[in-house]
């Protein structure tokens, strides 16, 4: 009898095994490759979908409106997303896949509505979504951005966007947050989120700029959509914008980003451009890199709690205007310092910022605070978001350069004492 029991138990487990009635088919699915959301004017949203069409780009394809580079772009007004989805349905055959969404991307005018815990957590419910999808806000229409989202070289979009989006780790520029990072920090008590910027150039910057005074040395003081260019595609990433819970309060350019990734440890490498400290109309170009991660200190002892940021960089000489030799042991200290001030002077600036303007712990300085407290109830009892603003905030940068490029030493200019002009 027990034979026969397992060997029965046996048949109903492989024949619930080998079914395949819910197969599909990839060609019988339409992927999504980006959400996008607007506010409505016939509707409560304004919903952009970006899917691939599996035709190659230049094909016969191109004569359908809205469709390039082997993507659909669609826009829709809605209730809400996935009604949206089902209102897209009516103009295609296939079922829409969101399993291979790339990122999400919502308009400014939509984050400072303070609704975005809406959105994200009708997105984490899906069993579809993927919690790697990249997060983005675009100061202008996300419609707009989705549709100039192009590839710059080759046809495949889907590789465009994951290359994008290493940029956080080869420039620091824009910072690396997706669905899951943002979902998180909602909820958090240490910290606040933030995402990265977008925008699209309508390359009018480069032409306004022209008459202008150069009074920067950075390129990182732009954020996007005003960056001073012009060719090339029209999508941009620059910059963060940051969140009071669901309610975006304020931008952060280039630069301020670099700081932001510098104190949370997740800055790997940038070129900076510093006045000459010999010479200031002069520049100095420095290959700067990571070179350990930030040491953070917290006492909570005294009526303000008080925080020791330090952080650790070093990096290589690439270019000096000047004809000053930055390579011997004795001036190499002088660029050293001169980067280490100016770098905290801006570090300093930032973090002002967030107590006084927007008030926000970005840079997830509770987390440090919350292992000084024994259980979970005292932890939420101390209320950390609401003393942020009143924390004494102390940094320290070091630097330290290891190479001088391709150069021991700069050597001077050969020339006649006399030049006709």
């Amino acid at each position: 009898m027990l034979k026969l029991l397992k060997i029965f138990l046996c048949i109903v487990i492989i024949l619930s095994c080998a079914g395949c009635f819910d197969k599909k088919e990839v060609d019988d699915l339409a992927y999504i490759v980006a959400i996008g959301v607007d506010k409505g004017e016939v509707d409560r949203l304004r919903l952009t979908i970006q899917y691939a069409t599996f035709k190659q780009s230049g094909g016969e394809g191109g004569s359908i409106e809205g469709e390039s580079d082997g993507t659909m772009v669609v826009t829709i007004d809605c209730p809400s997303l996935y009604t949206g989805l089902d209102m897209f349905s009516t103009s295609t055959s296939r079922r829409f896949s969101m399993l291979h969404t790339k990122y999400f991307v919502v308009s400014k005018e939509m984050a400072r509505q303070g609704e975005m815990d809406r959105y994200i957590n009708a997105l984490i419910r899906f069993s579809e979504i993927r919690r790697n999808m990249f997060m983005f806000v675009s100061r202008g229409k996300a419609g707009d951005f989705i549709s100039e989202t192009k590839p710059a070289l080759g046809d495949d979009i889907i590789k465009s966007i994951e290359l994008a989006m290493e940029q956080p780790y080869r420039t620091g520029l824009i910072p690396y947050v997706n669905l899951g990072r943002f979902n998180e920090a909602l909820k958090s008590t240490t910290h606040q989120p933030v995402s990265a910027l977008v925008s699209t150039n309508d390359f009018k910057s480069l032409k306004e700029a022209r008459h202008k005074p150069q009074g920067q040395v950075s390129g990182g003081h732009h954020i996007a959509g005003e960056v001073p260019r012009t060719g090339g595609v029209k999508a941009e990433l620059l910059g963060m914008a940051v969140f009071d819970g669901g309610k975006m309060v304020d931008e952060l350019n280039g630069d301020e980003t670099r700081l932001y990734m510098m104190i949370t440890g997740a800055f790997r490498r940038g070129f900076f451009t510093i006045r000459d400290p010999e010479k200031p109309d002069d520049i100095v170009v420095l290959d700067v890199r990571y070179k350990r991660k930030p040491t953070i200190r917290v006492d909570i002892s005294g009526d303000k709690p008080r925080i020791e940021v330090q952080v650790r960089l070093e990096g290589n000489i690439v270019s000096t205007q000047s004809k000053i030799n930055y390579e011997s042991d004795g001036l190499q200290p002088i660029l050293e310092r001169a980067f280490e001030r100016q770098t905290k002077r801006q570090m300093d600036s930032l973090i002002t910022k967030t107590q006084q303007t927007f008030k926000a712990d970005i840079f997830n300085f509770g987390k440090y605070v919350a292992r000084k407290f024994p259980t979970v109830q005292q932890w939420e009892k101390y209320n950390w978001l609401d003393r942020y603003p009143q924390a004494v905030i102390n940094t320290k940068v070091d630097f330290t350069i290891r190479r001088s490029g391709m150069m021991l030493e700069t050597a001077p200019t050969q020339q006649t004492e006399e030049i006709s002009e």
